[in-house]
């Protein structure tokens, strides 16, 4: 299966004018200064969509292969109703995926129908951020292969983050799988796509690679991520 996840510039940093940049630079005369981050998901579920959710239309039967110590491995989701941990806790919307800090949070999760390969999830933020970092985290395997696009222009064209395989020669042969040299460089990753754990996994994207010196965050290079 491969997943695709699109993104219209994630949680990040928005981007100023140049105006504000001076601003900013006087005010942070004589001392570092960082950007406000933070996570740009919250609050925007109106704005997710995915290709595929399981029970969207109805409820589903799907059956997992991970968990193989449990007895039952078959189960049924219902996605018409938002999730609801004492009266629906088998909605599986797209909604789910935002990080909450509710006790029962991990008892969440979107889902794709079972059997539907080149699945997608979306974000559209409607203006323009600095991409930062990027944290999936599976209920189920990871998948064997993903990759993560951005676009600034509403979705007309689009531009790859990384490429995640467990074997990149197999699924994206035309990307090279070398150790990124620069934070512009679009090479494929295949530490994030092992069977093993089968749930709880993390796939991993950082745009602003701290192992990368930026010497001016206001670069076009930079605000391309």
């Amino acid at each position: 299966m491969i997943f695709i996840f699109f993104i219209v510039f994630l949680p990040g940093v928005k981007l100023q004018n140049q105006q504000d940049h001076r601003v900013l630079l006087d005010q942070c005369h004589g001392g570092s200064c960082y950007p406000q981050l933070g996570d740009l998901m919250v609050g925007r579920a109106a704005q997710l969509s995915a290709s595929s959710t399981c029970g969207l239309n109805g409820p589903q039967k799907y059956c997992i292969v991970g968990y193989l110590e449990e007895e039952q491995k078959c189960f049924f989701c219902d996605s018409r109703r938002p999730y609801n941990h004492y009266n629906n806790p088998n909605s599986h919307g797209v909604e789910n995926i935002i990080t909450t800090f509710d006790s029962k949070r991990k008892m969440k999760w979107w889902q794709s129908e079972n059997g539907v390969h080149q699945v997608s999830i979306q974000l559209d933020l409607e203006t323009v951020f600095q991409f930062s970092h990027l944290v999936l985290t599976f209920k189920s395997f990871r998948p064997a292969a993903m990759l993560v696009e951005r676009s600034k222009d509403f979705g007309r064209s689009w531009k790859v983050f990384r490429y995640f395989a467990e074997d990149c020669a197999l699924h994206f042969p035309s990307v090279s799988d070398e150790t990124a040299s620069n934070i512009n460089d679009v090479v494929c990753d295949s530490r994030y796509s092992g069977p093993e754990p089968s749930t709880g996994g993390e796939v991993v994207l950082k745009a602003l690679d701290p192992v990368f010196e930026i010497q001016n965050p206001y670069a076009p290079n930079i605000q391309e991520l």
